[in-house]
């Protein structure tokens, strides 16, 4: 089997495990992430865990709008590289990466100038505001990030490498987000410790261009 083109010539069945189970599992540790912040951050206060939902639920706005984007891309991308049309597959993806980065730079610029009017739609109390505010506004600065993360694990996917989205997502949101939230929280308290997500991101965003562009030169050979 040729590895550039293995979308076209493995088997239905292993190709269908490659490519599900690493999927599966990102969503799987999506889901999880807020579940086990939440747990750190309902030991300081009930007004603080509902504050940090208020925030997570405008970030998980921003990452649902991102993953969309992204899974359409990837449909796109497999499509034009099965029908041998890379010129295609490079217009879209640079249609995609200008989308997806210009929703990110919306939500950062609306998180950092309005994240008191956001958590207000959710009829947030001044004393949730004074957790929420903080959060949102550090977290902002992180979906950039966030989105070339996504953007690039669903690109290598459509490039037939799936895991590149897993192991991205794991960083994001368990491998290195808990255990820095759960020592910032520890250490410096709650005010500082949102920036766990700068540390995660950062991490995450930098092994998915590395894995990426790895991905790609090993197609170019």
């Amino acid at each position: 089997m040729n590895p550039k083109n293995k979308l076209a010539e493995m088997p239905i069945r292993p190709l269908l495990y490659t490519m599900a189970v690493p999927l599966m599992l990102s969503l799987l540790i999506q889901s999880l992430y807020n579940i086990v912040d939440s747990i750190f951050v309902a030991r300081l206060s009930e007004t603080a865990l509902t504050a940090a939902s208020l925030v997570y639920a405008i970030q998980f706005l921003m990452i649902a709008i991102g993953v969309g984007t992204a899974v359409g891309l990837n449909a796109l991308l497999s499509r034009k590289l099965g029908q041998k049309k890379p010129e295609e597959a490079c217009r879209a993806a640079t249609t995609g990466l200008f989308l997806m980065l210009a929703t990110s730079l919306v939500f950062t610029l609306v998180g950092l100038l309005f994240p008191a009017q956001l958590l207000g739609l959710f009829s947030a109390s001044d004393e949730m505001l004074a957790f929420g505010v903080p959060a949102l506004r550090i977290i902002s600065v992180t979906f950039l990030f966030a989105v070339i993360t996504i953007l690039c694990g669903y690109f290598a996917s459509g490039l037939g490498n799936g895991v590149v989205n897993m192991i991205g997502a794991a960083l994001r949101q368990l491998v290195v987000l808990v255990p820095c939230l759960w020592l910032l929280i520890r250490t410096m308290g709650i005010d500082k410790a949102w920036f766990a997500f700068w540390a995660s991101e950062l991490l995450a965003c930098a092994y998915s261009l590395w894995a990426t562009k790895k991905e790609l030169r090993n197609k170019g050979k």
